[in-house]
């Protein structure tokens, strides 16, 4: 079968630790790994050598992307980082369908590339959500759009999208961390990469209410394109269900089955990874 799908992955610090375990998910559960190139984004934070080492089995399947303009260190904010490493790989998608994905997530759905590729037929795009809009949160990200941690959709939508997030953030993260009072965007929102949602279009827009402030995070952009466009969001459950032990693993269904979950900040060495981990296997 001919590759069909680019996979894009953004290779950050301890990226190679987790991997090697994606890649082994991916092909038990997938209908046909064959299918699948995967582009990384490398940068000067990620050892070539240790990546091509743990992957050895699957080099074949892999491109690696040097990526220049990894420049989130330096403005401190691991979004800028994400988002350029992502615009960077983009442009290397020549295959009809493209993936977005975060290297900590896993499959739990067996055949879940033949899913989501019927899937596509209908939508134009699909993957996962942010966190759903709870009237205690006073900053959310964006509703109902597919985001980074796994979307998937025609190439030629995914490369134009911009999937930066909004410059002012550079702004919030210095000043989160210098100034205790909270919130501290209020007055002038867009400053610090923040939108107030102030009339029924960007409510729309964002699928969040009037008077909600929406975090313009990586991909924020892709609300204005695909607002009026039809995407398939998987169901995020604010309560685990199988990962109750901890609240930092995220799970999103498809109907009542899980698809995937999304282990935040873990690294393999941990308690937490082996937890998660024998989770995942039980269903593959």
């Amino acid at each position: 079968m001919n590759k069909d799908i680019s996979v894009c992955i953004s290779c950050g610090p301890f990226t190679e630790e987790l991997l090697p375990f994606l890649f082994k998910n991916i092909e038990k559960t997938s209908h046909n790994f064959g299918r699948f190139i995967f582009l990384l984004g490398t940068s000067p934070y990620v050892s070539d050598t240790k990546l091509k080492k743990n992957l050895e089995k699957y080099l074949n399947s892999i491109k690696f992307i040097n990526c220049k303009s990894f420049d989130g260190h330096k403005k401190k904010c691991k979004s800028f980082s994400h988002a350029s490493v992502i615009n960077e790989l983009v442009k290397h998608c020549d295959t009809k369908y493209s993936i977005l994905m975060d290297p900590d997530i896993a499959f739990t759905y067996k055949n879940w590339d033949e899913i989501v590729i019927e899937f596509l037929t209908n939508y134009k795009l699909f993957g996962v959500p942010y966190k759903s809009f709870n009237e205690d949160d006073k900053l959310v990200k964006y509703q109902s759009i597919p985001n980074a941690i796994f979307c998937i959709g025609e190439s030629k939508l995914i490369r134009s999208i911009d999937w930066s997030p909004h410059h002012g953030l550079e702004n919030y993260i210095k000043t989160l961390v210098s100034n205790s009072n909270k919130p501290f965007y209020l007055e002038t929102p867009l400053k610090f990469g923040i939108q107030f949602i102030s009339n029924d279009k960007l409510s729309t827009q964002y699928n969040c209410p009037i008077g909600s402030y929406v975090y313009l995070d990586t991909g924020y952009m892709a609300t204005e394109r695909l607002s009026k466009e039809s995407v398939k969001c998987l169901n995020f459950v604010n309560k685990n269900r199988l990962f109750s032990f901890d609240f930092m693993i995220e799970e999103y269904y498809l109907g009542d089955k899980l698809f995937l979950t999304h282990a935040k900040k873990i690294r393999n060495n941990s308690e937490r990874y082996r937890n998660w981990k024998k989770v995942v296997l039980n269903f593959q």
